[in-house]
Parts: structure tokens; C-alpha cells; sequence
């Protein structure tokens, strides 16, 4: 549009102001109206393809056709001055066209015709030989140069389409290989871990009891590694989403060194918390990623803290928060403190360390990538005397308080009367650790081998809540849920809350099961007091009285 106003404005004297105008003003015309038909280029139809292709045919021989007036009126000088014009033409031709020889063809058509018109002017002005042969091997270059910049560009996109392509190929194969590993590893870990928590309730030696603690702890460890894993797999692929909630900064920080409190205690390890005075009671963002961040960061204190103790802080920040974990281990080197956030950091075979081993495994590498997802930054720093210290600044927005919550206990006992469960799971194994894991509440649930089956049997009774496993043969969990609730709408009545109980625990797939019915999710391997939570929240949301606790 520029280049025709420009050109307009150069070139006028040699063909009046007035045609220039009138070709101008015919000229915009035809951009508008295909702006205007198609903003941003948006095409919905194959008849709005037609359309558009011809105004863009339509536009491009508007534009070339000022070259004839200009040839006919300024005689050689016109004829130079058209060639000029059509050869901006035939470079916009190349850079609209990309790697399309429709498009190109479309582009660069109109600008060949009127340049070929151009010659034939030439010839029959009556002008000397040399000057038209001259300009008639120009226009001959000219063509020759356009199309070669085409093919050149065309040779580009083309490559580019297919390392895109590639790259879209290559994530979705990463998605779909860490959906399978994850499914795959957690499913038998799932069976090991459920049939060690049954057995918590167990009259044990206390040796015994030592033993089975230790196998919980290790794998529940295992299952970190995992989600670690997984969670690498999609900031790689680009399928880990933040999200953005109401949470208290207070409560998280605290219950973020529970899971440590048991090693810290085998090894002398004091663990504190400081919240300064000055933190909102609440904070809007993702308190998932945050607490994996204050996980990790903590993990790696006690990993390299032998004797004395770690400190986990929480203050206010300019644009607000800094977690700062801190340890009266031996620090890093200060040359390979910079490298301490890379994947899999290895750290000098010298320094002693807590539990024998020298690299950092994913932990800090994986907080340090949360924390740039959410917009933040993590930095190291080794403290006098010695010891490690980590921060993370978050730009964490106040929220609005949450509503005070009365502490509910945290052993389940018996219900009085029956709740009504229905568990959809294909594996024999896990089928197994859900019946002895709601044993434990008094709770007999009906199992069934896959989801049309969970449907037939949504058919045929009533249920007060459904366990939905997603991965199953025939019907798998999502299709189920959807079917469950559908055809209890149109049936006029309330479909029971679905619960997905899979080991497919990625952001996207959470907010696949939630479009389907299933707004709550038990990630596998199954902890009992996660699986407890979830139901009985299921249940209060859905009007059910559940179980109580005690």
C-alpha cells in the first residue's frame, strides 16, 4: 500500500494527477475491501478460499496495470519507469507467495502480463532497435531474477514447513511416549505402594514397622523421581501449563518440609520455618509448581546437609515473594556454583556429602525451569561460614483471603450406614489395592473391569461416587465419564461424582478429565489419605455425607 502511494506520488507528472488519482483511489478500494472481508488473513470455507484468492488476483493486477499508462505517456522513460514498478510488484509477488505455486502464480502473473504488454508498447512506438533490445533484455532479467528469488524462498519455506512439522511430530511422539512410561512404571509401583499402606493398620513388630516405613518412603521417592521426570518431559514439549489460583503462602511453606521431617530426624537435621510478618494471607498462582519448587530446593539442603540445619524462609519481595532455603552443609565451589541449575549437576568429588553421591539429579534443574515458567528467578549464593543458600523470587500477585477452614482430623473411621462405590479399574492388581485401601473405611466398593461396564452399571443402580481409571479396553475412562454424565442428563437426574484414579497426571490430560465429568483426580500410585480427601470432597460438593473422620 505504501509502495502505490509512493509510486503515485513520483510518478504522476508523467500521467496526469487526475488518472493517477482515479488509479490510486481504485487501488485502496480493493485493499480495503479485502481487509475488511478477511482480517488477519482468516479464510473459514472453501468459498471464502475463492474469494479471497480472487482479490488477491484482482489487487495484484490493479497494482501492475499503472505500468501501461505510464509506458504509453513517458514513451522509454515510461517503459523504464513501469519495469521499476512491476519489479517491486514481482518481489512482493515473492515474498506473499512463499512456498505456494498457486499463490506465486497468482502474485506474480498479473506484474509478467502487463511487463509482456510492455515490450509490444515498446516495439510499436517506433523507438531505435538498441534501446528496445535493451529493455527487452531487461524485462527478460527481470523475470529470470524473480523467479529464481522464488524458488530460493520457496526452497526455504518449504524446509522450514518441514522442520515445523518435524518438531510438532517430535512433541506429540514426547507426549505420547511420556504418557506411556508414565502409565507403565506407575501402574506396578501403584500395586507396591497400595499393598504397603494396607498393611499400615496391621498388628507389626516394631522392626516390621520400620521395614514397611522404609518401603514407603521409597517409593514414594520413586514417585517423585517420576513426576520429575514426566514434568521435564513437558516443559520440553511445551505442555506444562502454570495456573493461576488462591492459595496461602503460610500453609504451603509449612507443609513443605513434612515429607522431610523423618530423615531429618534419623540424621540429627533441625529443620525451621520463617514466615515474616509481613505476607499476605493469600497469594494468587499456582501453588502445585510452587510447592514442587520449595520440594526440590529443600531435598537438595538435605542432600548435602550431613549435621546442623536447614532453614526455609518466606518474606516479601518487591513484585512478591522470595523462598530462600538455606543449609549449614558445605557449599559448592564458587566455579561450580553457575552450573548448579544445569541438568543433572555434578559437583566436586571432594566436598562430603549427606548421602554419598555427587550430582544434583533434576531437582534444582527442575525448580529452576518452574520458576522461569512462572516468571521468576532462582539464584544460588554459599554462605560464610559455609552452607548453601537458595532463593526464589516469585512475582506473585495478593489475592483475597480465603475463608477460614475448621482443621478436619486426619484418620478416617468407620462410616455408619453404606456408601455406595463404584471402582472402573482393568488391572487385577490395582483393582485389589483399591478394595483393601477403602477396607480401611469400611467401604465394600463394586469393581468392574472397564468403562462400559461402569456405565452399564451406572444404568442399572445408583452410586454415591465413581473411581474411573482412564487407560481400560473397550471403553476407556474419559469416554465412560462423558457417556455417565449425558445420559444422566438426559435423563433428568444427577450423575454421581466421577473421580479419575489414573496414572496419566499431565496438565493437559487434568484438563481433559475435567471437560469430561471427572473435576477431581487421584494420580497413581495411590496414597490412601490423598484418595480419602478426594472422595470425600467429591462427595460434599455432590450433596453426599460420605464418610466421616475422627
Amino acid at each position: 500500500m505504501l509502495f502505490a502511494v509512493a509510486s503515485v506520488a513520483i510518478f504522476f507528472p508523467l500521467i496526469g494527477l487526475a488518472s493517477a488519482a482515479i488509479w490510486l483511489a481504485a487501488f485502496l478500494l480493493m485493499q480495503l475491501c479485502e481487509i475488511v472481508a478477511f482480517p488477519q488473513g482468516q479464510v473459514r470455507d472453501q468459498r471464502a478460499a475463492q474469494w479471497a484468492f480472487a482479490l488477491f488476483l484482482a489487487n495484484k493486477l490493479m497494482f501492475s496495470l499503472i505500468a501501461i499508462p505510464l509506458a504509453v505517456s513517458g514513451e522509454h522513460l515510461g517503459v523504464a519507469i513501469g519495469m521499476v514498478v512491476l519489479a517491486g510488484a514481482l518481489i512482493h509477488a515473492v515474498a506473499a507467495s512463499g512456498s505456494s505455486r498457486l499463490m506465486a502464480g497468482a502474485a506474480a502473473g498479473p506484474p509478467l502480463i502487463v511487463l509482456a504488454s510492455l515490450i509490444g508498447i515498446l516495439l510499436g512506438s517506433g523507438g531505435d532497435q538498441r534501446s528496445t533490445l535493451m529493455l527487452a533484455s531487461s524485462a527478460l532479467l527481470l523475470c529470470l531474477a524473480a523467479f529464481g528469488a522464488w524458488r530460493r524462498v520457496s526452497e526455504d519455506m518449504c524446509t522450514l514447513n518441514a522442520a515445523r512439522e518435524a518438531s510438532e511430530l517430535a512433541s506429540q511422539a514426547k507426549s505420547d511416549f511420556l504418557t506411556m512410561i508414565s502409565h507403565e512404571i506407575r501402574t506396578p509401583l501403584n500395586g507396591m505402594m497400595g499393598m504397603a499402606q494396607s498393611l499400615v493398620g496391621d498388628p507389626l513388630t516394631p522392626v516390621q514397622a520400620e521395614r514397611l516405613e522404609t518401603l514407603i518412603t521409597s517409593g514414594r521417592g520413586l514417585r517423585d523421581l517420576i513426576a520429575e521426570v514426566i514434568d521435564l518431559g513437558g516443559i520440553e514439549a511445551g505442555l506444562l501449563e502454570i495456573e493461576a489460583v488462591t492459595f496461602s503462602l503460610r500453609d504451603l511453606v509449612q507443609r513443605s518440609i513434612e515429607p522431610f521431617e523423618a530423615i531429618a530426624k534419623t540424621r540429627n537435621l533441625e529443620i525451621c520455618v520463617s514466615l515474616c510478618p509481613g505476607l499476605a494471607s493469600a497469594y494468587l498462582g499456582d501453588p502445585v509448581r510452587i510447592r514442587q519448587v520449595l520440594h526440590n530446593m529443600v531435598a537438595n539442603a538435605v542432600q548435602l546437609t550431613d549435621t546442623g540445619g536447614i532453614l526455609v524462609s518466606a518474606s516479601r519481595d518487591v513484585d512478591g515473594v522470595r523462598l530462600s532455603v538455606c543449609d549449614s552443609g558445605p557449599g559448592v565451589p564458587d566455579h561450580l556454583l553457575a552450573g548448579i541449575f544445569d541438568k543433572y549437576a555434578r559437583l566436586d568429588p571432594a566436598i562430603p556429602r549427606a548421602d554419598g553421591s555427587m550430582g544434583l539429579g533434576l531437582g534444582l534443574f527442575m525448580a529452576n525451569q518452574l520458576v522461569q515458567r512462572m516468571g521468576g528467578s532462582i539464584t544460588a549464593t554459599n554462605r560464610i561460614p559455609s552452607g548453601l543458600c537458595l532463593t526464589a523470587a516469585l512475582p506473585l500477585p495478593i489475592a483475597e483471603p480465603i475463608a477460614a477452614r475448621s482443621p478436619g482430623p486426619s484418620q478416617p473411621r468407620p462410616v455408619t450406614g453404606s456408601l455406595r462405590v463404584l471402582a472402573a479399574e482393568d488391572h487385577p492388581v490395582n483393582r485389589k489395592v483399591l478394595a483393601l485401601l477403602l477396607e480401611q473405611i469400611d467401604v465394600v466398593p463394586t469393581l468392574v473391569e472397564n468403562g462400559m461396564q461402569a456405565v452399564e452399571a451406572c444404568r442399572e443402580g445408583d452410586w454415591d461416587i465413581v473411581l474411573m481409571d482412564i487407560q481400560m479396553p473397550v471403553l476407556g475412562g474419559v469416554d465412560a465419564a462423558r457417556m455417565i454424565v449425558e445420559e444422566a442428563r438426559t435423563a433428568g437426574r444427577t450423575a454421581p461424582p466421577i473421580v479419575a484414579v489414573t496414572a496419566n497426571v499431565m496438565q493437559h490430560q487434568l484438563k481433559i478429565y475435567s471437560e469430561s465429568g471427572m473435576e477431581h483426580c487421584v494420580p497413581k500410585p495411590i496414597e490412601a489419605t490423598t484418595l480419602f480427601d478426594v472422595m470425600q470432597t467429591s462427595l460434599n460438593r455432590s450433596g453426599q455425607t460420605g464418610y466421616t473422620t475422627a
